[in-house]
This record gives structure tokens, C-alpha cells and sequence, in this order.
């Protein structure tokens, strides 16, 4: 049998998404030109799955898979001279290897020099099995697999099989090895190695900006996955132990919590319409990266005592039955969970429940995640192998925690939606009201004044054209935006005692509009931030700190305190259309995908890469201009070899040859 999936291996299998091919069209051979996966047909959802996968196999055997989906290869059409080209444009080495394939063509090709004919034969078999379905995904997730087997001496006894009874993959023999020290949530020091290939050692000062922005980028959303986990366990022990056994843990949990706002503040300063010099630049990313770093310090110091209070090595028995009874009671708060889910988008329409959609499917998959940790926890213990039981123990309370949260996002949309919708209402009116007072004011303003009014009445008009239809809480964010612009152009013609007087008039309904669509995108990130990126974190925790400062402002300066609830409501808004965004990418466009064992649920809740302590998720990928995305990108750079191999390994005679067939 093959052997068990590693973790990354685990990770990938969780949200296998597959779209149909668009029209055919001829595609020229291409240059991976540092890339790993190219989509050209459009059959993806993600590349997730399968850099996962690419991962394993280097650490496996050394060996670097490259993968392109194409419509065609009229151009040229032999196949073998189609690959042949491609892997002489990418600049291809001895220990790389290509898998090109035409999916209108039904035709494909394997590309090396590392591969016996009796070894090709046995990898074409396995890619050409699932080809044949169109599992596109999947052939390329049986390549790696296939190759590794082969060049790391491991080959499977029937291809296309996988171990474990019903499809299921089992948690604890993969986690066996890893034990509970170092997996929990206080990991930190582990967690925040995650890199996007650039050495988490190197000194700042020898990294050029693009390495800069990757290594902040990357300590940001691990140091924020972190974070969300760490709060999660501290609420485990607390409830166990009591809050003065965990207050040395609480203190440094704030500290760290205050270290990333501070380090999601330069990532938005950043990220704001004000450029910055390139000196600035590299000043302010150096200063995320020494946040981030000091946040991990702050908690690894206190991790060791911890750890020592979980215990949950001695008391996974105890905890474990306290976990399965609140599971126990899951499958019937999550039915009426997804009942109110669809009262609502009746009531209200299916914009306005967009937020918690897909809530109760996530909570099943989250749910049966936790029903197999706890059945594999039982064994572990009867067996006698408590670290295993602890593992699986952290893995279900997680899950369990998660399913709780996302059930009362439900619950919380459906007290706040009916105030919503009053809200919406009355901001509407409040913009009418100032529009008007801008179109009587703007026949006398001065050109200077007048020409900025006149641009935010257009775009207010625009805004209230639409704000009645649709998602309330997305319509509530662009009335703000644009009742802000008004409010601070119509500053220029009113006296400071009627700005002041306006500003009181609409503070009280801002500021509750930026607290719900604050927490609701906080609930949204941390139910799913397995794949959200950077941009949407960010974005929330400056909608948080404008909060704090509109609250903070509330009776000295209204101005200031309506201006900063507005900016709230609008950066909130922004965080929960990325992180939407984000999440979809990484379930190809559709809701959450079903898998065996509710491992996809736990992949998007991002409890594996948790368990896994490093692994590769946490959505956030470099963009081309060397910033950052909110696109979907999860798997390090594995290292390029040069030509000039200095592997020993075994070779065909006659160098790089391309082979291949149809399906």
C-alpha cells in the first residue's frame, strides 16, 4: 500500500476543487519563469493542493515537479517537442521534471531525465488513472506522489490506493512522530518559520525588498494564525485551571496581540494611497518583521509553563470526554444553525446572510473532523500512546471551538440584521440629508471648495442609487464612505459648532454599525483562516483600532470620533469582501468542499496547519510588484537545482526525453 500522506500531503487533500475546462485554444510552449503550477486551461480552483504536494516530493526525493494545464499543443503540435521546448525555455535541470497537459487534446507528457522506462511506465499508470476521469488536480497530486515513490525507493503495491478504511485519512499515525511538544498553539517560535523562500535566518539588512516584504508578510499571517489559536487555548485552560493559574500566559498573549496591531498598523500605512520612498519602505517592513519577532519571543518565554499546565498528555482523558459531550451536542445546534441561515435569506435576501452561508457546511466538516480525532484519541489511549491522544484531543477541542464560534456568528446575524437594516435605513437618510445641504451650499462655495463637494455628491448619488438593494452590511460600508467624504468637505462651509452638532446627531448609529461589521469580520477570519490572506487581517485590525479611537473620542471630539466609526465601517467591510474573496479562492470559486474526515474543513479553519506546527497555509503569497496579495498561494519555493546536478542518483542513459500518450 502506499504509504501513509505526509503532512503537507494531508494539508493538500483537504480542498480538492475541480472546475470544468473552458474552450479549447492553442497554447504556445511556456517558461515557468519561477512559477511551479500554470493553469492555462482553466480546470483549477487552486494550485494549493498540488505546490502541497510539490513540497513533499523535494523533501521526499530531492526532485522538482513543474506542472502546466494547456487547451492544446497545436503549437507545435508533437507533444514531446511541445514539452521538450517548454523545459528548455524554463531552463530545466537533471533533477527537474515537467508534466505538460493538453486537456481538450486529452493528451499529456512527462519530460526528464530521471526516470527507467520500467519506473515511467509505473508513474504514467497512475497519472494516466486519474486523467481518464478528468481529475486533473488529482493527476497531478498522483505525479508527485508516484515520482517520490519511485526515486525514494517506495514503491506502492496497486496504484491509486490509499490507506485507512472509507476513504478516510487517519490523523494520528501521520502525527505519531511528532508528539505534543512543539504542536500545540504556544508553538510559536515553529509556527512563524513558515517562509515564502527566503531564509528565516538571514539578517534583515542582506535582504532586498521583495525578500523583506515576503519575510513580513509571511510572520504576519503566521503570528496572526498563532495568535487566534493561542486565545483559543488560553480560554481551554482557563476553563480547566482558572484565570490565575494562566496569568503569566494571558499577560504575554497581550503583549504579542499588541505587538501584531502595531505590526498590522505599518502593513496598512503601507498599503495606504500615500507612497512611500524607498527608504521609508524598507524602514517600515524592517519594523513589522521586529514586531512579529518580538511577539513570538514574548510568548515563547512563557510557552514552557504552559505547556507544563496543559498537560495534555495527563489529562487528555478528562479533557477528552469534556470535548466529546459538547460535540455530542453539535449536530442539532448546527441544523438549526443553517434553519435560521434560511429564514433569514428569506427575509432579507441571500446578500444579506453572505457572511454565514456557508457556516453550518463548514461546521459539519469541522464537526466530523472532530468526531474522527476523538475516536482516534480513544484508541490512542486504550493503546497507551498518550502523546498521540493529545494531539488528536488538541485537534478536536479546536475544531469544536470553531464550530461554536462560527454558530454564534449565526446567532449574532440574526440579532443584529433587523438593527441593520434600521441603520441602513436612517445612514441613507442622514446622506440624502447632507447632499442636499451640498447642492444649496455649492452655488456660493468657493472653486477651491466647491469642486471636491461636487465630486462627493456625485459619488454619494451613486452610492444611494444602490444602497437599498443587496447585502445591507456590505451597503451600510459604502454609505459610510461616502457620508465621511461629505461630512469633511461640508466641514469647508459649516461652522465648527453645527459639524460638531451633525457629527453627535450620527455617532452613536456609526459606531454600533462598526462594532457589528468589526466583529462579524473577526468571526468570519478566525472560522476560516486557513485561507485568508494578509490584506483582509489587515484591514480588520486597522477597522479595530479606528474603533478603539472612535470610542476613545466619543465625548471629547465628535468630529474625530465620527470620522474614525466611518473609517471603521468602511475597513471592516473592505476586510470581509477579501477574506470572502480569499476563501472562495481556496474552494475554487464554491462553498466548502466535502472530504472524508472533515479534513477540508480543518484545512480552511486552519486547525491542521495548527496540529502541523509550520505547515503551509495561512493564504498569503507575494504579488508581483513585491507586496502583498490576498490571493490564494500556500507552498514555500522549493530550491531551484542548477544543471549542473551533483546528484548521485541513478540515470537513464540519453538525457532529458519527453514521453507521454493519451487518455
Amino acid at each position: 500500500m502506499r504509504p501513509l500522506p505526509t503532512a503537507g500531503a494531508l494539508v493538500a487533500g483537504a480542498a480538492l476543487v475541480l472546475m470544468s475546462p473552458g474552450p479549447a485554444v492553442a497554447e504556445p510552449p511556456v517558461d515557468f519563469a519561477g512559477a511551479y503550477v500554470i493553469d492555462q486551461a482553466g480546470v483549477l480552483g487552486s494550485t494549493f493542493s498540488i505546490e502541497s504536494a510539490l513540497d513533499d516530493l523535494y523533501d521526499r526525493a530531492e526532485v522538482s515537479l513543474f506542472v502546466v494545464y494547456v487547451d492544446t499543443f497545436d503549437d507545435p503540435s508533437d507533444r514531446e517537442l511541445w514539452a521538450d521546448t517548454t523545459a528548455g525555455l524554463s531552463g530545466f535541470g537533471p533533477d527537474d521534471v515537467l508534466l505538460a497537459i493538453a486537456v481538450e487534446d486529452r493528451l499529456y507528457a512527462l519530460n526528464d531525465e530521471l526516470l527507467f522506462d520500467d519506473q515511467y511506465d509505473r508513474v504514467s499508470a497512475r497519472i494516466e488513472t486519474q486523467l481518464r476521469d478528468d481529475h486533473w488536480e488529482e493527476a497531478a497530486l498522483e505525479a508527485a506522489d508516484a515520482i517520490g515513490d519511485e526515486l525514494a525507493g517506495e514503491n506502492p503495491t496497486e496504484p491509486g490506493t490509499t490507506d485507512g478504511e472509507g476513504g478516510g485519512i487517519p490523523i494520528l499515525p501521520i502525527l505519531a512522530g511528532v508528539g505534543v511538544v512543539g504542536v500545540g498553539a504556544w508553538g510559536i517560535s515553529r509556527l512563524v518559520k513558515r517562509r515564502r523562500g527566503v531564509d528565516p535566518t538571514a539578517p534583515v539588512e542582506k535582504l532586498d525588498q521583495k525578500q523583506l516584504d515576503q519575510r513580513a508578510g509571511s510572520l504576519l499571517v503566521s503570528l496572526d494564525d498563532a495568535l487566534q489559536s493561542n486565545e483559543q487555548e488560553l480560554g481551554f485552560a482557563q476553563a480547566q485551571f482558572g484565570e490565575k493559574a494562566t496569568k503569566g500566559f494571558a499577560a504575554a498573549l497581550a503583549e504579542a496581540e499588541k505587538q501584531v496591531k502595531q505590526a498590522f498598523a505599518i502593513r496598512q500605512q503601507l498599503d495606504d494611497a500615500t507612497p512611500e520612498t524607498a527608504d521609508e519602505k524598507r524602514r517600515l517592513t524592517t519594523e513589522i518583521i521586529r514586531l512579529c519577532e518580538a511577539a513570538s519571543a514574548s510568548l515563547a518565554a512563557q510557552s514552557a509553563d504552559f505547556e507544563q499546565l496543559r498537560q495534555l498528555e495527563t489529562n487528555a482523558p478528562a479533557v477528552l470526554e469534556t470535548v466529546a459531550a459538547t460535540h455530542g451536542g453539535l449536530p442539532s445546534r448546527i441544523d438549526a444553525a443553517e434553519a435560521t441561515v434560511a429564514a433569514l435569506s428569506t427575509k432579507y435576501g441571500a446578500a444579506a446572510v453572505a457572511s454565514v452561508r456557508d457556516s453550518a457546511a463548514q461546521s459539519r466538516e469541522l464537526a466530523a473532523f472532530a468526531a474522527t480525532a476523538i475516536a482516534e484519541a480513544r484508541a490512542a489511549l486504550e493503546a497507551g500512546k498518550a502523546s498521540e491522544a493529545a494531539v488528536a484531543v488538541r485537534g478536536a477541542q479546536q475544531a469544536v471551538g470553531q464550530v461554536e464560534r462560527a454558530i454564534s456568528a449565526v446567532d449574532k446575524l440574526a440579532a443584529d440584521l433587523p438593527a441593520l437594516v434600521e441603520r441602513l435605513t436612517a445612514g441613507i437618510a442622514d446622506v440624502k440629508r447632507d447632499v442636499a445641504e451640498a447642492r444649496a451650499g455649492l452655488a456660493s462655495a468657493a472653486p477651491e471648495i466647491a469642486e471636491p463637494l461636487r465630486v462627493a455628491v456625485d459619488d454619494a448619488e451613486k452610492v444611494l442609487a444602490r444602497a437599498d438593494t443587496g447585502d445591507p452590511a456590505s451597503a451600510i460600508g459604502e454609505v459610510e464612505r461616502v457620508n465621511a467624504t461629505l461630512h469633511e468637505a461640508l466641514g469647508k462651509l459649516r461652522d465648527a459648532a453645527a459639524q460638531a452638532e451633525r457629527a453627535k446627531a450620527q455617532l452613536a448609529r456609526v459606531t454600533s454599525e462598526a462594532q457589528a461589521a468589526v466583529a462579524a469580520a473577526k468571526d468570519f477570519i478566525a472560522t476560516r483562516r486557513g485561507a485568508v490572506g494578509a490584506t483582509a487581517r489587515t484591514r480588520v485590525a486597522e477597522a479595530e483600532r479606528q474603533l478603539t479611537q472612535a470610542l476613545t473620542a466619543a465625548r471629547t471630539d465628535p468630529v474625530e470620533a465620527l470620522r474614525a466609526a466611518q473609517q471603521a465601517v468602511a475597513l471592516a467591510t473592505s476586510a470581509m469582501q477579501s477574506a470572502q474573496s480569499d476563501v472562495a479562492a481556496f474552494n475554487g470559486g464554491g462553498s466548502t468542499a466535502p472530504s472524508g474526515g472533515g479534513y477540508g474543513g480543518a484545512a480552511l479553519g486552519g486547525i491542521l496547519d495548527g496540529l502541523f506546527s509550520g505547515g503551509s497555509s495561512g493564504g498569503w503569497s507575494s504579488s508581483g510588484g513585491g507586496g502583498w496579495s490576498s490571493g490564494s498561494s500556500w507552498s514555500r519555493p522549493r530550491p531551484r537545482p542548477r544543471p549542473s546536478s551533483s546528484s548521485s542518483r541513478p540515470r537513464p542513459s540519453g538525457g532529458r526525453r519527453s514521453r507521454g500518450g493519451r487518455f
